[in-house]
């Protein structure tokens, strides 16, 4: 048993509150990326992730989110490499239509005039962002 809540505990709560819109994991480091397929898979209505500091995430979790949660509007991560940002913007031009507002911070955060390059270069919709280093 884990003194927090983990990704067994975000699996059940996903199967039963499938009609979830938004979820606050912040911090949490027992939540990886199975977490975050879990509640993409099961939370059609999922519109809001606040997941900074979770460092068990990576890219490959929130890209995932990206490309399955149709609804996603608010997303707020932390992005450790520069590498993952063009990965991450690359995915949230093709797939994250509804996406309205970006906050890019937290520990560990590479904010670079590079990352602000690539997301003008990819064109992002985005009616709100919030990029802190």
């Amino acid at each position: 048993m884990f003194p927090g809540v983990s990704d067994s505990g975000i699996s059940v709560m996903a199967t039963e509150l499938q009609k979830l819109r938004s979820i606050n994991i912040y911090g949490n480091d027992f939540i990886s990326d199975v977490s975050l397929i879990e509640l993409s898979s099961r939370c059609p209505s999922l519109s809001e992730i606040p997941a900074w500091s979770c460092s068990r995430l990576t890219i490959s979790g929130i890209n995932y989110v990206i490309q399955h949660c149709d609804n996603l509007c608010s997303l707020s991560i932390s992005i450790n490499s520069i590498s993952s940002s063009h990965a991450f913007i690359e995915s949230s031009r093709s797939n994250a239509r509804n996406l309205q507002c970006l906050n890019l911070s937290g520990n560990g955060m590479c904010v670079s005039d590079e990352l602000l390059y690539v997301i003008g270069e990819h064109n992002l919709v985005l009616p709100k962002a919030c990029i802190l280093s």
